[in-house]
């Protein structure tokens, strides 16, 4: 039972090189019965590593290799070039409020031409990540927002 304790949390936003153990002796503390306990690890960070590839479900298309922390303009060529579907924009952002959220990527498409010609609902892209590494390390992708068509085809009225 102490009075006037404190406890410090110490939070690292990467581990890449690995993390020690903190420590102090504690010999500059003043006051009767001052010390330091032990430090402990109250979460072992397995940094996320590795690469996954994008594929395009439509044609069957992959891309290649991309690394967890692709830059924008990686990822913007490989949808491209490698999955046949046109791009306006991609974005890049690390999550450095929520660091185990890793890296997000927000893609603007164009178009992409499909088995009725050109078409700005873009197919959901699949993902494998067999060689994404690290504690829990995933990658997802949904739509935020559908692309809006011109109106095409015909019709028949009668009256």
């Amino acid at each position: 039972d102490s009075k006037n304790g404190w406890v410090w949390s110490v939070t690292f936003l990467d581990s890449t090189n690995g993390v020690g153990i903190l420590k102090t002796d504690g010999n500059s503390l003043i006051g009767t019965g001052a010390s330091i306990s032990e430090t402990t690890t109250t979460r072992q960070l397995d940094m996320l590593k590795g690469t996954f590839v994008l594929v395009n479900p439509v044609n069957g298309l992959s891309s290649r290799a991309l690394p967890y922390n692709a830059p924008s303009n990686d990822v913007k060529a490989a949808v491209e070039d490698d999955l046949a579907i046109s791009v306006k924009s991609v974005l890049s952002e690390d999550m450095h409020e929520r660091p185990e959220l890793g890296r997000r990527w927000t893609i603007v498409f164009s178009h992409y031409v499909g088995e009725h010609g050109r078409d700005v609902n873009i197919p959901l892209l699949q993902i494998i990540d067999d060689n994404l590494h690290g504690k829990d390390g995933q990658i997802w992708t949904h739509t935020g927002f559908e692309g809006r068509g011109i109106l095409n085809g015909t019709f028949a009225l009668s009256f």
